[in-house]
């Protein structure tokens, strides 16, 4: 396995967009979103069209992340009390969770996929607000969708995606470079590539796909930088390894916080991701 392979980003990515596609619901809700003439009446009128959406939705604004006083009952009042970005954001990641929930990799943990997704999105989110982001609420839905070229990987390239994934194990060396060494390009790329071709926002596809190199994210290059450092502290808790060994100097010098928040954030994150993991695979 020491020479890199002739697997390329684009042949994965086609080969899922062809068995894979966006829900017709989320392309319709981005239509009215996109519309500067919609109203908040229009929008929820067209999430509450699709009951598994709404109740998703619901669930996430009434979870605790949120911490609402009082519960949340219908979709009027979610998008009046969170905003058209955050409620397209939320709509993506339900959409999106629907799209890969019936795709179960034969060699992939994927209880574990979600399970660590979630950390990253949520333990992202409340970096994003110590670091004073603006839009820092995107960082749950950049956070939850960014290890989803694992989910590509192992949908099309099984075997070689399980034996970098016992190589992370025991390494400590960063997955991405494990993966650049033996394949020619790193899971981000395949995360960002998929998203690109669905024509998701730029604010989406551009942190998640530069995330292992995060100034190359230019105007992103902070959201990039949460991102690595979020992913670089799972793998270092995998491994029983050092968070600095995981990631590079420059994302900690873009973002600005200790090691120390990054990895209390982290810690604090896993009771509400194992409580949210049901919303977004299995009932």
């Amino acid at each position: 396995m020491g020479e890199p392979t002739s697997y390329r980003v684009e042949a994965l990515v086609n080969e899922v967009d062809q068995l894979l596609t966006l829900p017709a619901i989320y392309v319709q809700i981005k239509s009215i979103l996109d519309s500067p003439d919609s109203s908040i009446i229009e929008i929820a009128k067209a999430i509450s069209m699709d009951v598994a959406l709404t109740a998703k939705l619901l669930r996430i604004v009434n979870s605790p992340i949120y911490a609402q006083s009082r519960p949340v009952e219908t979709v009027t009042r979610a998008v009046s009390m969170l905003g058209i970005n955050q409620i397209h954001d939320l709509c993506l990641a339900c959409c999106l969770a629907d799209t890969f929930a019936h795709t179960h990799p034969s060699l992939m943990d994927v209880e574990r996929f979600w399970r660590e997704s979630l950390q990253r999105a949520i333990s992202a989110r409340d970096l994003a607000r110590k670091c004073g982001i603006l839009n820092g609420e995107r960082l749950f839905v950049l956070g939850l969708l960014s290890d989803i070229g694992h989910m590509v990987m192992f949908m099309r390239i099984p075997e070689m995606a399980a034996k970098l994934f016992l190589l992370k194990q025991s390494s400590t060396e960063p997955i991405h470079l494990i993966e650049r060494r033996h394949l020619d390009f790193d899971f981000a790329q395949v995360s960002g590539a998929l998203l690109r071709r669905w024509r998701l926002p730029s604010g989406i596809y551009l942190p998640i796909e530069q995330h292992s190199a995060p100034r190359a994210g230019q105007s992103h290059a902070i959201e990039s930088a949460l991102l690595h450092l979020v992913s670089g502290a799972i793998q270092a808790h995998d491994t029983g390894t050092e968070v600095q060994g995981m990631t590079t100097s420059e994302a900690w010098e873009i973002v600005g916080l200790p090691p120390e928040d990054i990895i209390e954030s982290l810690a604090a994150s896993l009771d509400s991701a194992n409580a949210m993991r049901p919303i977004f695979h299995g009932s």
